[in-house]
């Protein structure tokens, strides 16, 4: 079976069956990590396994796992997009059929914990698969060049699942072989994925890999062919998103370097004009994921208007906020711009004591939801917007999982590239009416 993992306990066995590419290196001749270019520091002092939110063991990927997967995925080859179209229906197919099988077991594990805070709707709603035909499609490149051997997936457990079925599905159509880097807070969300596919055709060029650091990224950014699409909601405030997108950066230089050198070598031997360019390499993508503005004109009565933002931003259907599906931007009409910020905080009140409008399990287990809510905390007071409420999860253990400025603008980065998961950000617009 193609993925790297550790024995688990039984909830998550199904979905983390067999061990790949422990300890295997790469082949010397494979595109990989070149000379003079940045490459991370070796791991082999880091721990072999991690722990995910259910306090399951994992088996930690190492760069040697990456070459590996990349080796067999190279191996496999560029398909035709008629073969693969077939294909990756045939997997839609799959992955909608009903659960009750082995794959769906760790599933049913997470949606019992939504269960007891009486939200299993919302959580199913965010672990749906998707539909045997049609279903959510999310933005990916309809084409992509020659550059592109092998496409790796960087999975978020904020965004739904049919969301990364449907990136993993275009890509495969597409004939890209691919690797899917789970998220490591559960890693068997991914791993639900790759089973279901790998279950119905054993044959599908598809890897699986798990990793809760940067080594696996960082060392895929240096692979020429590799496209990276990473779904990074919170990417504007995390450091390691810009690392690796530099280490791209450098290697696409040294490229240029080597192109022009070639150049000047073949001009002064009498061949001028040869035209010798750095071949282009495969992008990254990072998918920042952020929803449209909410617009709420001068008509809407306060109280509906409050209503609508509670349960847009911070509602079940969101997880409290922590769903790539939540909306961070309120944009209200001047004249009714007070009376809604004070019919918001009211009802936010109401529903602070109800575990419905909390985050997510995997979020309130960790010191600090998405490691980046100080940060943004500090960029929106810096840019001049206005904290008004730090909100509280309903278990009252002082620690904070959300917040409301107000004050705010487009301009702000706030609003855009340094977004957080659980942060809304109110200011005032036109006025105007909007479908919502």
């Amino acid at each position: 079976m193609k993925e790297s993992t550790k024995e688990p306990p039984a909830a998550e066995a199904a979905s983390n069956p067999t061990p790949f590419g422990m300890g295997v290196t790469g082949s010397s001749d494979s595109p990989s990590a070149e000379a003079g270019c940045r490459t991370a520091a070796p791991a082999s002092r880091r721990p072999t396994s991690f722990r995910c939110a259910l306090d399951h063991p994992w088996d930690r990927a190492k760069a040697a796992d990456l070459d590996a997967a990349l080796d067999a995925a190279r191996a496999a080859g560029i398909a035709s997009s008629r073969d693969t179209a077939a294909l990756a229906s045939r997997y839609r197919e799959t992955l909608g059929h009903t659960r009750g099988d082995a794959c769906s077991a760790p599933l049913d594990k997470i949606l019992e914990l939504f269960r007891e805070e009486e939200r299993e709707a919302e959580g199913a709603a965010h672990l749906a698969l998707p539909m045997a035909a049609g279903g959510n499609e999310v933005a990916v490149p309809d084409a992509v060049g020659p550059e592109v051997a092998v496409v790796l997936i960087r999975a978020n457990v904020a965004e739904p699942l049919r969301d990364l079925a449907s990136r993993l599905l275009h890509w495969l159509a597409l004939g890209r072989p691919v690797i899917v880097l789970s998220d490591p807070t559960l890693p068997c969300l991914a791993a639900s994925l790759v089973d279901r596919i790998l279950a119905a055709d054993p044959e599908a060029p598809l890897w699986l890999l798990h990793d809760d650091g940067l080594d696996v990224l960082r060392h895929a950014a240096v692979q020429p062919d590799l496209a990276i699409d990473w779904s990074a909601p919170e990417a504007g405030l995390q450091k390691g998103v810009a690392s690796v997108q530099r280490l791209r950066e450098d290697l696409a230089n040294l490229h240029a370097e080597r192109a022009s050198a070639k150049a000047l070598e073949q001009e002064r031997a009498g061949w001028f004009g040869t035209g010798v360019v750095a071949a282009p390499l495969a992008p990254i993508f990072v998918r920042t994921l952020l929803q449209p503005t909410l617009q709420i004109d001068a008509q809407m009565a306060p109280a509906e208007a409050a209503a609508l933002i509670l349960e847009r931003a911070f509602g079940p259907a969101v997880l409290g906020g922590f769903s790539t599906s939540a909306v961070s931007r309120v944009s209200i009409a001047p004249e009714s711009f007070s009376v809604v910020t004070q019919e918001l905080l009211e009802r936010l009140e109401e529903v602070s004591g109800d575990p419905r409008y909390d985050p997510p399990f995997w979020v309130l287990d960790q010191p600090d939801p998405g490691e980046v809510l100080a940060r943004a905390k500090r960029l929106g007071l810096d840019e001049g917007a206005t904290l008004i409420l730090e909100r509280q999860e309903a278990r009252d253990d002082g620690k904070p999982y959300g917040l409301v400025f107000t004050n705010g603008e487009h301009r702000m980065r706030t609003s855009s590239a340094a977004r957080a998961l659980g942060v809304l950000l109110l200011m005032r617009g036109p006025t105007r009416s909007i479908p919502r």
